[in-house]
């Protein structure tokens, strides 16, 4: 006869050889445990009729539940997800954090198999009136069969050749509605005014309006155009998606026009995307839809664990949210979290973070505070395309923000004798 207790290990027991470990949130009012063993259960082998068989199943293939690894995170009268299970009544409903150690014989060297099996369907499981997944241990010798990114923050580093400083990459505004020529243009003024590099918006692949192939072809005449007049080496990132028996197509034409990057929507298009083409040249993944999975405390999937699977499968450069402005929202603590995702140590090349939403000379300079290094890149739109005295300036005035943070001059004061930062500073005022 089995109970709860064959499902219930030690931490010191969760071998990384055997296990990988995934850490929860979830809330319930019910017994926690109980809660915990259910999604062990609904996550590996389910039921089986035959007691003695169950028990060896149990010890071979069943998630466990890391004892000492709970942590209660608080209480409330109420659920936090609509329930049809539990209703007010049934409360207190009670958040906790705990690991499971899943046996790495359910899915062997198959991140695909890994995501199906520890995220699967957990949201599915009634018990919980709130769950989110929130990390993954990943085998270390994964590193080797994935790779992570072939470029990194150090290859993008030396294709531009900026060895530091916060890189500046910019999605092309508006976003929609430009003809290739006019797209074109604003790329050439952005770059003259001294961007590392340009790309294509998430909104833009291959519309009738501004179509891909033409786009492509101008603008990197364009580029080509400006790395003769500056002696630098500029990247355009073109977006790359849509149907899916179209974007070999699009990939090998992009490459054959010289472009300097490729920038995928994984969470659209499919994690593998990432892996399928990684290697010609550094590749941006796009945080479309991982907003929706990750931003409610309680539900998805969170925008680190996210950020992780995406450099393993060798994303060059992600695309995250920014606290202050625009995309404020996650706190500074997830933020910080979220870039060390993409920089810390763990046996592969280090991903560029790349940190959009109405950002500003201001913004970049206190990234730096905020973060403690300079490994990343600052993705502005409307304080470039949209300042007083034209585009070239607006890129201008990051660029003199980037000296400033490497002189280490207070922005202010580096603004006085630099007129398009001090222009942006007095123009791009945080509202509310």
């Amino acid at each position: 006869m089995t109970s709860e207790k064959d499902f219930i290990i030690r931490r010191k027991d969760a071998r990384p050889e055997k296990y990988v470990v995934v850490k929860y949130r979830f809330q319930t009012p019910g017994n926690f445990i109980n809660a915990a063993v259910d999604l062990s259960k609904e996550q590996s082998f389910s039921y089986i009729e035959d007691p003695i068989k169950e028990k060896k199943f149990i010890k071979k293939f069943a998630a466990k539940v890391i004892s000492d690894s709970v942590v209660k995170k608080d209480t409330k009268s109420i659920p936090s997800m609509p329930s049809y299970t539990y209703s007010k009544k049934d409360g207190p409903f009670i958040t906790r954090e705990v690991e499971l150690a899943f046996p790495i014989e359910l899915f062997g060297d198959s991140l695909v198999l890994l995501l199906d099996t520890v995220i699967g369907e957990v949201h599915n499981i009634a018990k919980f009136t709130g769950l989110k997944v929130l990390d993954i241990e990943f085998p270390r010798s994964w590193n080797k069969k994935y790779g992570g990114p072939v470029f990194g923050i150090e290859g993008i580093r030396k294709i531009v050749g900026k060895k530091n400083g916060p890189l500046l990459i910019s999605p092309v505004k508006p976003c929609v509605g430009l003809s290739p020529d006019e797209f074109a243009g604003r790329v050439k003024r952005c770059l003259m005014g001294g961007f590392d590099g340009v790309k294509d918006d998430e909104l833009l692949l291959d519309p009738p309006y501004c179509p891909f192939k033409e786009r492509v072809t101008k603008t990197m005449r364009t580029v080509k155009e400006v790395e003769k007049k500056t002696g630098r080496k500029k990247i355009y990132f073109a977006h790359v998606g849509g149907d899916i028996d179209k974007i070999d197509g699009l990939v090998k034409f992009a490459l054959s026009k010289g472009v300097g990057g490729i920038m995928f929507s994984p969470l659209v298009n499919g994690i593998d995307i990432i892996r399928k083409y990684k290697g010609k040249v550094p590749i941006i993944a796009h945080n479309n839809l991982t907003y929706g999975m990750s931003r409610h405390p309680l539900n998805g999937v969170s925008f680190h664990l996210l950020m992780k699977i995406q450099r393993l499968c060798g994303a060059d450069m992600v695309i995250c949210p920014a606290p202050d402005r625009s995309f404020y929202v996650m706190d500074i603590e997830t933020h910080k979290k979220n870039v060390q995702a993409c920089t810390m140590d763990n046996g592969m090349r280090k991903t560029l973070a790349g940190l959009s939403g109405s950002q500003t000379p201001e913004t970049l300079y206190n990234h730096y505070k905020i973060l403690g290094h300079d490994d990343y890149a600052i993705c502005p739109g409307a304080a470039v395309y949209e300042h007083p005295m034209g585009i070239e300036a607006g890129a201008t005035s990051f660029v003199e923000a980037v000296d400033a943070l490497n002189n280490g001059i207070l922005l202010k004061k580096y603004a006085k004798n630099h007129e398009a930062l001090r222009v942006s500073m007095s123009h791009f005022v945080k509202k509310g």
